[in-house]
C-alpha cells in the first residue's frame, strides 16, 4: 500500500461529488434533460474487428487537436479518417457488429461541434459545453444551471435562473420538484457546490504554468467557501420563499425570496417554494 493512500476515501466519495448526487440523480432518473439523437450510426465487420482493424468511432472525447486535418469534412467517412469524438457530447452513437458490414451514416455535426470556436451543443440544445472558456450549462424546462468558471464567465442567464458567482470553479443548478418547468413549478431545489481540497494538499512549480503533486493530503477534506447570487426569472419569484437545507436536506433557516438569493458561504441546498 502507497503512503498515506489509505487513509484517502474513495474518490466518488469526495465532499463535492457526494454534494452534488440531489440534482444529479433526479436529472439522470426523471429525464429532465433530454437523451440526444442519434448522430452517427455504424456497421462494423466482424472481421475487420477481429483483424485488429479498429472504428472510426473514437471513445474519448480527448482527441489530440494535430489529427484535426483526419476529420471528415462532410456525412462521408473516408477509410483513413475518424469522426469527431466530441460527437459524445453532442448526441448518441450506435454500433451494429455483422459479418458483413456496411457504410457510416453520420450527421451533419458542424450544427453542434465549432472547433474553431471550440463550443460543443447537445442536439436537443438543452446542453452548452465552451470548452474554451471552461463553462457548461443546462439549460431545460425542469432543470437549469451552470458548471465551471463562472467568476469567467460573468452573469449568466438561462430561461428561469440567472447565475452570478465569484467563484473561481463553482456548480449552481436548480431542478424542479415537482414536475413541472422552472417557470411554473411550486416546489424547486437549488444546489451549489465548490472546489474541494484534501487538508496538507501540497504542490511545486513544474515548469510553466503545471505544478506537481508532492503531498495528496489527507482527512479532513476542505470545501471552498461558496459565493455569488442567483434568482429565478419569473413573474412571482419575489413571492416565493427560499429555504436554506442542512446536507441532510432539513430546514435550517429563511434564505430570502427567489428573485435574489444570495448564496451563503456554507448552505449547499435551498428550497424554493411558491405561496
Amino acid at each position: 500500500v502507497k503512503p498515506r493512500f489509505i487513509m484517502q476515501p474513495w474518490t466518488l466519495m469526495a465532499p463535492t461529488q457526494m454534494g452534488q448526487f440531489p440534482a444529479a440523480a433526479l436529472i439522470y432518473r426523471q429525464g429532465l434533460v433530454r437523451e440526444g439523437d442519434v448522430l452517427v450510426r455504424l456497421r462494423l465487420k466482424l472481421g475487420d474487428l477481429l483483424a485488429l482493424k479498429g472504428s472510426p468511432l473514437v471513445q474519448h472525447a480527448s482527441f489530440d487537436e494535430l489529427r484535426a486535418q483526419d476529420l471528415p469534412k462532410g456525412t462521408t467517412i473516408e477509410a483513413h479518417q475518424v469522426i469527431d469524438p466530441l460527437v459524445h457530447l453532442a448526441g448518441r452513437c450506435a454500433v451494429t457488429i455483422d459479418n458483413e458490414g456496411g457504410p457510416a451514416e453520420l450527421a451533419d455535426l458542424s450544427k453542434f461541434i465549432d472547433r474553431n470556436r471550440r463550443t460543443v451543443v447537445s442536439s436537443t440544445g438543452e446542453l452548452k459545453l465552451d470548452y474554451e472558456k471552461g463553462l457548461l450549462t443546462i439549460d431545460a424546462p425542469n432543470a437549469q444551471g451552470a458548471s465551471g468558471a463562472l467568476a469567467a464567465a460573468g452573469a449568466i442567464t438561462l430561461g428561469a435562473l440567472r447565475i452570478e458567482s465569484e467563484m473561481e470553479l463553482g456548480h449552481v443548478a436548480a431542478v424542479s420538484l415537482d414536475g413541472r418547468p422552472l417557470a411554473r413549478a411550486s416546489r424547486i431545489l437549488l444546489q451549489v457546490m465548490s472546489e474541494e481540497r484534501p487538508d496538507g494538499f501540497r504542490t511545486e512549480p513544474a515548469g510553466g504554468e503545471g505544478k506537481r503533486i508532492i503531498d495528496i493530503g489527507h482527512d479532513p477534506w476542505m470545501v471552498r467557501r461558496y459565493s455569488g447570487k442567483a434568482a429565478l426569472r419569473r413573474g412571482d419569484a419575489a413571492a416565493m420563499t427560499v429555504t436554506a437545507l442542512d446536507l441532510n436536506g432539513y430546514p435550517v433557516k429563511p434564505a430570502g425570496k427567489a428573485d435574489a438569493i444570495a448564496l451563503e458561504p456554507t448552505t449547499t441546498y435551498y428550497l424554493i417554494t411558491a405561496p
